[in-house]
């Protein structure tokens, strides 16, 4: 529940590196329970059903925000022994 008449709203996709991860056998990056922004976005919330009108929240009631990630790229692998 919003209890202002703007909020921003930011999402994050972020990877976490195993505990034991480094880049190198001789631990020269050692990336350990590193987080990783994969993918990152700010969303003002008066502009949740429009860029052209923007909209301000009603204070203290409940409101759909609707939000999607922009495509990317990318693939997350499970990490392996080796």
């Amino acid at each position: 529940m919003v209890t202002r008449t703007d909020a921003d709203f930011i999402v994050k996709v972020i990877d976490v590196f195993p505990n034991d991860f480094s880049y190198s056998k001789k631990d020269d990056y050692p990336m350990g329970g590193y987080e990783m922004l994969v993918r990152g976005e700010v969303m003002r919330g008066k502009f949740r059903n429009s860029f052209e009108n923007p909209e301000p929240f009603s204070p203290n009631k409940v409101e759909r925000v609707k939000f999607e990630m922009p495509d990317i790229a990318h693939t997350f692998r499970k990490a392996t022994d080796s």
